[in-house]
C-alpha cells in the first residue's frame, strides 16, 4: 500500500490578501481547490491512507478534508513560520504507516498522469521537467545517467538534468533513508533545509532515487498571483 503525503504547512505570503485567512492550498481552481483537486487524483490512482503535514490555518485544512475519499490524518508543524519544508515532511512520515509513499507539495496542479508515473514500478522516483535548462531559481536535480544525485536551487543549471517538481514516491526499502536524514537534520539544528536538500544525505547514505522526465506535460506550482492564475487556466482547459 502507497501512503499519500501532502505537505501543506506554509504561509502562501506571495498570495495575500488571498492567504490572509487561508492556506495557498485551499486556493480555488474552479470547482475544487488545489488540495481537493491532488486529493481526488490520489484517490483515483489507489491510494487509500493520507497524511497532510499542517502548519499556518491547519483547521481550514482539516475542514477541507473532513469528507475526503480516503482516510486522513494530520502531522501538525508547530514551528512552520520559522522552518523549512524538511520538518514538515519529517512530522508526516513519523505520523504516517511504514511501506511505500508519494510525496506532493501542496501547490501543486498537474495531471493525473504524472503521479501514476510517480507510482509505476518498483523503484523511488522523483518527476523532473527536463525540457528546458531549468531556471536559475528552481530546485534543480544533478543526475548521472536516470540516477539523482543532488538538489539544489544553487547548482549550476548547465549541470543539472531538469527542475524537479515536487513529487517523489519512495519505495518502503528507501523510507527508513530518508527519515534517518531528516531526523539528523533536526537534531543537527538545521531546520532551514529544504527537503531535497535532506534527499542528498539519504543518497549520499545509500537511498537510490530515479529520476522520470515528464515530457511535454503541463504543471505549475503556485507560489504568486502570476501562478494561480496560470494553475486556474490549465485547469480550465483540460488539464
Amino acid at each position: 500500500m502507497t501512503v499519500g503525503v501532502i505537505l501543506a504547512a506554509g504561509l502562501g505570503s506571495r498570495l495575500r490578501p488571498l492567504t490572509d485567512d487561508r492556506p495557498k492550498c485551499l486556493m480555488s481552481l474552479g470547482d475544487e481547490t488545489i488540495l481537493g483537486r491532488a486529493v481526488r487524483q490520489l484517490a483515483a490512482l489507489g491510494v487509500r491512507q493520507l497524511v497532510v503535514a499542517t502548519g499556518y490555518e491547519a483547521a481550514r485544512v482539516r475542514e477541507a478534508l473532513r469528507d475526503a475519499p480516503m482516510a486522513v490524518s494530520f502531522a501538525h508543524c508547530a514551528d512552520y513560520a520559522s522552518t523549512q519544508n524538511s520538518v514538515s515532511l519529517l512530522r508526516a512520515l513519523e505520523a504516517a504507516p511504514p511501506g511505500d509513499f508519494i510525496k506532493l507539495d501542496g501547490d501543486l496542479v498537474l495531471p493525473s498522469a504524472l503521479l501514476a508515473m510517480a507510482l509505476e514500478g518498483e523503484r523511488s522516483t522523483v518527476l523532473l521537467d527536463d525540457r528546458a535548462p531549468p531556471r536559475e531559481e528552481a530546485m534543480k536535480a544533478l543526475c548521472e545517467g536516470d540516477r539523482a544525485l543532488r538538489f539544489g536551487k544553487g547548482l549550476d543549471p548547465a549541470r543539472c538534468r531538469g527542475e524537479s517538481l515536487g513529487v517523489e514516491r519512495f519505495v518502503a526499502a528507501d523510507r527508513d533513508g530518508v527519515l534517518a536524514a531528516l531526523r539528523e537534520a533536526e537534531a543537527a539544528g538545521e531546520t532551514g533545509l529544504y527537503y531535497e536538500e535532506v534527499y542528498d544525505r539519504a543518497i549520499a547514505g545509500g537511498v537510490a532515487l530515479y529520476a522520470r522526465s515528464i515530457g511535454d506535460a503541463r504543471w505549475t506550482e503556485v507560489d504568486d498571483h502570476d501562478d494561480l492564475g496560470r494553475a486556474r487556466a490549465l485547469v480550465a482547459g483540460g488539464l
